[in-house]
């Protein structure tokens, strides 16, 4: 398994990239270097394992407002 790729689990299937990257570039910080979106779930890869890391904490706490920002017309 990677370090520096997350697992995005329960995500709306509506969720966009620019959603997701929205996101991620607002709550942490760090390069990322690849989305990938498929229905429901994807991953984001960060270019530096401890920005992955930092960022879970985040995200678990945070993830709802992914989910409804991704959901809102």
């Amino acid at each position: 398994m990677s370090d520096t790729r997350l697992y995005l689990g329960n995500l709306p299937r509506t969720a966009t990239k620019k959603d997701v990257e929205d996101f991620f570039v607002k709550h942490g910080h760090g390069t990322i270097q690849e989305i990938k979106l498929m229905n429901g779930f994807g991953f984001i890869e960060y270019s530096n394992p401890s920005d992955a890391r930092d960022i879970v904490p985040i995200f678990r706490k945070d993830a709802a407002s992914l989910a409804n920002n991704a959901t809102s017309p």
